[in-house]
């Protein structure tokens, strides 16, 4: 073993935990039945499987944190991933510091069982724990070291990697012809993140291994456009060449799969799941357009700045039109002080006046009333005031139709108190609208179109996306224990306590998940009644890091880089 790698012990029966975030049964199903998943049919067919409800919205920052504390956003606090400082307007980036609650592998070390946990989000800055951490998406570049527990692992792994990175990098997205370039990331990094976690899995003692492949959310955003003839975007031509990625990444994952398996050993129970699921993007709803049409929202003049950027754009985005145009080189000379004004003013809520705004929206698919006493310049009334506000948005937003279809837009919209429980209820956006074969989006357009469409539009910084998130997901659950081929309907707040079960573990009384005894062998059940801790623990103080300016503006640099903003 090399020095400087942590020396773990461990004997219990084994628990390893394989997150594919995105994958949905709309196309595990069909390509199992095909033979081109064996190892997911072989998983599925051996044991139980569920349909998995994610978060609403079904984001994948709030919905890995309910995974692994088996809260509700209302508990846990994290809501997307940005969120607004305490008594502000402006948005600052989550972190392992804002979530409010303990996740599961601290539960599980607390009572002596090694853990492993690699590429996780919302895992940075990595803390202690018994075992080792390696952390995910959001870990700012100049800062890996601090991506490890214990930090030593870090410089292992550098040494016994080509390359210590397991997301993708984003800077070439949006760059002309990218589908290649994002291609060749995708399996490099793939290949990079199987090794290195096959290398701690093998020299690492652990219990409960826990492991995040994000590569399929990123190529479903960005290809499904290619696979469905039903798509505004869909090209033939294209189709031909492209049309068959996201099956083949779903292939080269399932290999991936049982390689972790096979090193994982016979008697190791496997948990496979991903965070949401997916669907196409056929249109983009701008919630706050929409609110300024209905005079709900008010602007200030634009900046100079912004100004510009949208005669010169002609309705394309900053991003589009500097890298298209080839100023990128200039760009990157620019101070980052310039830099950072460019993005400020081009935020979905730079140029909002707050003295005069009622309802305003900040990440997808969320909407906030203005309150007095808790926004900065709120001015609706708490009581009949903001009631009457709420349901006269949700009643103006499902009468919102697409202009070429005729479909309606919006779903549903949903109170937050429908939604969400716990000490967090209070910092929850107001309302959540769930939108049609689209994406509900906080942008501010020139033109004030409500709703756009891949077909009309290049005007925002997600218009190079045509699949996008939808709600239920997957889990499969195989090994001890286990009913065989069976398919349940499951929350996701109930994969960590159901983990604690099977490990043998009491359940906190302040998890909002329950034990899936409907996956679980009778007998087995019978045997070893589910046991509930009376009180929990005492609550952990949370403790807010937030970055650095400069590493916050990083950070949202990459998360506009990716789509996610």
């Amino acid at each position: 073993m090399k020095q400087g790698l942590i020396k773990l012990t461990g004997s219990r029966k084994r628990v390893l935990v394989i997150g594919l975030d995105g994958v949905t049964w709309d196309l595990i199903i069909p390509w199992m039945n095909k033979g081109k998943l064996p190892i997911l049919k072989k998983t599925t067919e051996s044991g139980a499987s569920c349909r998995l409800a994610s978060t609403v919205p079904c984001l994948s920052a709030p919905a890995w944190a309910s995974l692994v504390t088996g809260r509700n956003p209302g508990g846990h606090g994290i809501f997307g991933w940005v969120q607004a400082r305490p008594k502000s307007y402006e948005m600052v980036t989550v972190n392992s510091t804002f979530v409010d609650g303990r996740p599961l592998w601290d539960i599980l070390g607390e009572a002596d069982i090694k853990v492993g946990v690699v590429n996780v989000p919302i895992c940075y800055p990595a803390e202690k724990v018994n075992g080792f951490l390696v952390s995910g998406i959001l870990t700012p570049r100049h800062k890996m070291k601090e991506s490890t527990y214990p930090p030593s692992l870090y410089e292992v792994l550098t040494n016994e990697l080509d390359e210590f990175r397991f997301n993708i990098e984003p800077g070439y997205i949006g760059i002309g012809e990218t589908e290649d370039l994002l291609l060749r990331d995708l399996y490099h990094t793939l290949d990079n993140q199987l090794k290195a976690t096959i290398y701690l899995m093998n020299k690492c003692y652990w219990d409960f291994f826990f492991v995040v492949f994000m590569g399929t959310d990123n190529i479903q955003h960005f290809f499904w456009k290619y696979m469905d003839p039903k798509h505004p975007q869909y090209n033939a031509q294209d189709s031909e060449k492209y049309g068959q990625e996201i099956q083949k990444y779903y292939q080269k994952l399932d290999g991936v799969v049982g390689d972790l398996i096979d090193h994982a050993g016979e008697r190791t129970m496997v948990i496979i799941l991903s965070d949401h699921g997916f669907g196409p993007k056929y249109r983009e709803i701008l919630i706050n357009n929409w609110l300024l049409n209905e005079g709900l929202l008010k602007t200030r003049k634009a900046v100079l700045i912004k100004e510009l950027i949208l005669k010169l754009g002609l309705r394309k985005t900053v991003s589009n039109l500097i890298i298209r145009s080839g100023l990128i080189k200039i760009v990157n000379l620019l101070s980052r002080n310039l830099l950072r004004k460019i993005i400020r003013s081009l935020s979905p809520i730079g140029n909002i006046d707050w003295s005069k705004t009622r309802a305003y929206s900040l990440t997808e698919g969320t909407i906030y009333i203005n309150l007095k006493g808790r926004q900065p310049n709120g001015i609706v009334e708490a009581g009949e005031e903001y009631e009457t506000l709420r349901d006269k948005i949700i009643r103006g937003l499902l009468k919102v139709k697409d202009p070429l279809s005729g479909d309606y837009v919006v779903e549903e919209v949903v109170k937050k108190e429908e939604l969400y429980s716990g000490p967090h209820l209070k910092e929850a956006p107001d309302l959540v609208a769930i939108a049609n074969n689209g994406r509900c989006q906080p942008f501010i357009t020139d033109d004030r179109n409500v709703v756009l469409t891949p077909l009309d539009s290049n005007r925002t910084p997600l218009d190079r996306w045509s699949g996008t998130h939808r709600r239920i997901g997957i889990a499969t659950f195989s090994g001890d224990n286990i009913v065989k081929n069976k398919m349940v309907d499951a929350d996701i707040v109930d994969i960590a306590p159901t983990i604690l079960y099977l490990l043998g573990l009491p359940i906190p009384s302040d998890i909002d998940g329950k034990v899936l005894e409907n996956i679980i062998d009778p007998s087995y059940l019978a045997k070893n009644p589910i046991k509930y801790l009376r009180e929990p623990k005492e609550p952990i103080e949370t403790r807010k890091e937030i970055l650095s300016e400069e590493d916050e503006e990083k950070m949202r640099e990459r998360l506009v880089a990716l789509g996610y903003l």
